[in-house]
């Protein structure tokens, strides 16, 4: 079989772009990641939400995702603080998915939390974007089950060193 052959033979690929799903969330919690495996977090804070309608467009532009491959789901339940995010980020839902928010494997996360934590707030107190922190977040799940690898800090800092 020649070279020319072979090649009239295969399937023409059709490029497939990048989706995303854009995660908003007023906390980081460790229990919304697995036990399962160790993850790094690139934490990028912000104090303004132009700033981090910015960083959250670069990154979309770096990675190639098209905007109609992103979906978009928040668990802010707190309405006042969804608000301020949609002023930036229209394409946050009205309401909230769920509960509780467990990482999903290439997840990007909209954190906005306030600066002076007030546990037990009443979900209509009223915020002004000043109030809040934001952050942009990644997720790299670096390494399988917890438990599976025994090395020692200074292995680890090279195998890491590695990947990235």
């Amino acid at each position: 079989m020649t070279l020319l052959q072979t090649t009239k033979n295969m399937q023409p690929h059709t490029y497939q772009p990048p989706r995303l799903r854009v995660v908003g969330l007023n906390a980081i919690s460790p229990s919304m990641f697995t036990p399962i495996g160790k993850y790094v977090l690139n934490v990028t804070p912000t104090e303004s939400l132009d700033e981090l309608r910015y960083i959250f467009n670069k990154y979309t532009l770096e990675m190639m995702v098209p905007l109609e491959n992103i979906v978009w789901v928040h668990y802010i339940r707190h309405k006042p603080t969804l608000d301020i995010l949609r002023m930036v980020f229209p394409e946050f839902p009205e309401q909230p998915v769920g509960m509780v928010y467990k990482y999903a494997p290439g997840d990007v996360l909209i954190v906005a939390t306030l600066k002076h934590g007030s546990r037990g707030t009443s979900p209509d107190v009223i915020v002004d974007a000043d109030d809040l922190i934001y952050w942009f977040v990644t997720v790299k799940h670096v390494t399988g089950p917890a438990g599976s690898i025994r090395r020692n800090s200074q292995s680890l800092t090279e195998e890491l060193l590695r990947k990235f």
